[in-house]
């Protein structure tokens, strides 16, 4: 059985130093692969210079690490225009645009910022021909009235991906209807997740991925812990269980999903 993480933070502040370490606990879980997730300068620089020097995928080479490249819509209000060159510097090498999206949870920019921050990260979907990973926080409506205007989804087979959905399954549906592919986090296997379980269980099984977003939302049971890509093993088991599927067929087809939305 293989797995992979399509969203992690492996080079956050948290998890950068001791990389080599979560790699091999990631693979002793069956994690082969993940993909290291941009959101602002620090992250861009750091994933520039793996790209640059492979260090680590030198020195694991049994894992297999890609990256996206993008603005997190919580530093909407702060990134420099030096930051977007940066982005679209490494866009060639990276395997997704993003993270991107609307957050209305948070107050951290204004609505006007993120959405201007939103469309410019769609424009570099469409320029480079690769997938958006989509943050969602109480914006839902507004995402996908955006990707509709924009026509992305008349361009691209897989426009994006709905990363760390925590939508019910009407929302879900509008998501899948413009070819999105959805990811669950650890938040799939909390108590209070019945929305989202109910989602998981209706979900076409070849649009789904799973994800950590760690160092964030360790599922049951490491919930509290800080998170990391080997834990991916723990929400894909829940959500084998939710589905009632066998785990090694449910494991192909969501690596199958995984490489056919990064195309690799």
């Amino acid at each position: 059985m293989k797995l992979f993480d399509s969203h992690c933070h492996l080079f956050s502040k948290t998890l950068y130093g001791k990389v080599p370490e979560l790699i091999d606990q990631a693979l002793e879980s069956n994690v082969v692969g993940c993909c290291v997730i941009a959101t602002k300068r620090e992250d861009l620089l750091l994933i520039q210079k793996e790209i640059e020097s492979q260090k680590i995928q030198n020195e694991k080479k049994d894992f297999q690490m890609l990256f996206s490249s993008g603005i997190h819509p919580h530093e909407a209000a702060n990134y420099m225009p030096e930051d977007l060159n940066l982005v679209e510097e490494i866009m060639p090498h990276v395997a997704a645009i993003g993270e991107t999206g609307l957050d209305y949870y948070y107050d951290f920019a204004p609505k006007e910022k993120q959405i201007e921050l939103f469309r410019y990260h769609i424009e570099l979907s469409r320029k480079s021909r690769k997938p958006f990973v989509i943050h969602c926080r109480e914006a839902s409506e507004d995402i996908l009235q955006e990707i509709k205007a924009s026509r992305i989804h008349k361009e691209l087979e897989i426009p994006a991906v709905l990363h760390c959905s925590t939508e019910n399954w009407e929302v879900t549906q509008k998501f899948l209807d413009l070819g999105c592919f959805i990811s669950f986090s650890g938040i799939l296997s909390f108590k209070k997740a019945e929305l989202i379980q109910e989602s998981a269980k209706k979900v076409p099984l070849e649009r789904i991925m799973v994800e950590t977003d760690s160092p964030y939302l360790a599922p049951a049971p490491k919930r509290g812990r800080e998170n990391q890509p080997a834990y991916t093993k723990h929400t894909f088991d829940f959500l084998a269980q939710l589905r009632g599927a066998e785990s090694e067929a449910l494991s192909e087809q969501l690596l199958k999903n995984t490489y056919r939305f990064f195309n690799c």
